[in-house]
């Protein structure tokens, strides 16, 4: 009976573990992600981390914004607040440690994706 009563022990913690790993990437790991995704060009993976928004206010900047966040070097997360449905993660780059940037993230369909508005605000 003892070991019936920790196999059940057992089999729950890694049910719960198993369902928890296999959850959307924190905000963080989508902001490093994307900016990865963003110095490289590689466009389908920078769509996947990005809301329809964030496609078409970046697109007509896509070769300036691959080219300066390359020469940023690598992005690291610093600070992720969530708040509900929206993130902000604040990302520190290897060459620009001094001036980190502030990303949003909203929630869309239960994935974190990028969150960039235009510049009117709309």
């Amino acid at each position: 009976m003892r070991i019936l009563k920790w196999l059940i022990v057992l089999l729950t913690m890694f049910s719960a573990m198993f369902f928890v790993g296999c959850g959307s990437p924190k905000p963080s790991v989508v902001a490093e992600n994307f900016y990865a995704a963003l110095a490289k060009g590689d466009w389908e993976t920078v769509g996947k981390y990005s809301t329809s928004e964030t496609i078409t206010n970046l697109t007509p900047y896509a070769s300036k914004a691959q080219s300066m966040v390359a020469a940023y070097g690598k992005a690291k997360a610093v600070k992720e607040t969530i708040e509900g449905d929206k993130a902000i993660v604040v990302v520190e780059f290897e060459n620009k440690k001094d001036d980190p940037d502030e990303l949003n993230l909203i929630k869309v369909d239960g994935k974190w994706k990028v969150h960039l508005e235009s510049s009117s605000g709309k």
